[in-house]
């Protein structure tokens, strides 16, 4: 595809959480930031969630799986950043755009 193109990336977001940030009625907040190759901000969204579990365990943390979606349009050629920011930890994730097939792609059969 050729350049501008949408770019959409499905993601498996670990969390963790102690008994009392799932206490019913806590809301959390956070953000997804997208960096493009030049390292200037693309995009930026946010969201307010509670997860408000009935019985949390209190002798461990909490682990839940999230599924996202994440969807920016890639101008350039190069990496860019998801960055996702939740009660003030950060988890970056390089995307590395490329446009064509690579070189060492361009003879390989197809299955």
């Amino acid at each position: 595809p050729e350049l501008p193109s949408v770019v959409q990336v499905n993601l498996a977001i670990r969390i963790t959480a102690t008994a009392e940030e799932l206490a019913p009625g806590k809301v959390h907040q956070g953000r997804t930031i997208i960096v493009n190759p030049n390292g200037e901000t693309g995009s930026e969204a946010e969201i307010e969630f509670a997860l408000g579990v009935e019985n949390p365990r209190t002798d461990w943390l909490n682990g839940f799986i999230f599924p996202a979606t994440v969807q920016f349009e890639a101008a350039d050629v190069g990496t860019y950043t998801i960055e996702h920011v939740l009660g003030g930890q950060s988890n970056a994730i390089p995307i590395h755009v490329l446009q064509g097939v690579p070189e060492e792609l361009e003879d390989a059969e197809e299955p």
